[in-house]
């Protein structure tokens, strides 16, 4: 610089520097693919002065680290960071977020109450890539690695042998292709009721023409019912039942216990004997003087004995 006043002159020197435009900075994500309610973090390895991200839904940030971002549709897209270093601005750098969406909330049907020893069969009418079928057991890994409750179909059956047969809440989630878990459904109630042991006895042997008590156990809200021997013909539907009039033979019943819908059978065999004949009847005398005595005996062999007579005479022997 000169400066010239009346022939006078003097000099001065200034430098300009002049910088070259900063390259775009380098630009991370934790995640770049990710379904909805998870978060991402950006970031920058760029040292610079100062730093200008925008990106959708009116994001912005002055951070090298800008706050965690929860993914939604909203928050879905391409994010833009420039820095500033030594008053120039660099070119942009940019990333794309995709934010996959969870699938709907699913609904889960099966059974509320079922008898020990049958399946549970439970499921749902959604669509999706997999499944998890989520029990009293929980939802860790392990007990989710059991294939029944993992499952690549709409439905699933836990048999009673299976260490996942439970009674309590049963849920399922439903898993999108792209791995994105929807909310858990509303549980349904399952209640495994224990099978009663019905026990059936009667009364007999009995002889021709006479009465049998069938006879089977009680439990507090049960029923009850008596079949012939090849269940056509329902008998009775009380505990007790009485038959009468059976002819000589052998009878078969069958008694059903019923509590809670679940059922036990049993079965008791009456067994009718013909009348015996009258027995052979002997005395050592069958007249003789007052004062004397006489014996009475039968040559009959049976199992008992009962004689009666006159002034309340009776004997078995």
């Amino acid at each position: 610089y000169i400066l010239n006043v009346n022939g006078c002159t003097d000099t001065a020197t200034t430098v300009v520097t002049i910088s070259a435009t900063p390259q775009a900075p380098a630009i991370a994500s934790s995640d770049v693919e990710l379904c909805a309610g998870g978060t991402f973090s950006l970031s920058t390895s760029t040292v610079a002065s100062s730093y200008s991200w925008t990106g959708p839904n009116g994001f912005s940030s002055t951070s090298q680290y800008p706050q965690a971002i929860i993914a939604s549709g909203l928050t879905a897209g391409i994010y833009n960071l420039t820095v500033t270093d030594n008053g120039c601005v660099s070119e942009v750098a940019s990333i794309e977020i995709d934010v996959n969406p969870l699938p709907s909330q699913p609904t889960i049907t099966g059974p509320t109450s079922i008898c020990f020893g049958e399946p549970i069969v439970l499921t749902t009418s959604s669509t999706c890539a997999s499944f998890k079928w989520i029990g009293p057991g929980g939802a860790s890994v392990t007990t989710l690695a059991n294939p029944l409750l993992t499952t690549g179909v709409n439905t699933t059956t836990i048999p009673s042998t299976d260490p996942a047969y439970a009674a309590g809440d049963w849920s399922v989630v439903c898993i999108s292709a792209d791995g994105c878990e929807s909310q858990l459904s509303n549980p349904i109630n399952i209640t495994i009721n224990a099978i009663p042991v019905a026990l059936a006895s009667n009364d007999g042997p009995i002889c021709n023409d006479g009465t049998v008590t069938l006879t089977g156990n009680t439990a507090a809200g049960a029923t009850y019912e008596w079949y012939n021997d090849n269940y056509t013909t329902l008998l009775s539907t009380n505990a007790v039942h009485s038959i009468n009039n059976l002819s000589v033979g052998t009878y078969t019943y069958n008694y059903v216990l019923t509590v809670n819908g679940c059922s036990d059978t049993a079965t008791t065999v009456v067994n009718v004997s013909a009348t015996l004949p009258a027995p052979t009847i002997a005395s050592t005398d069958v007249e003789l003087c007052e004062g004397g005595t006489f014996s009475l005996s039968t040559s009959t062999v049976a199992n008992s004995y009962l004689w009666n007579g006159p002034n309340g005479f009776s004997s078995t022997n």
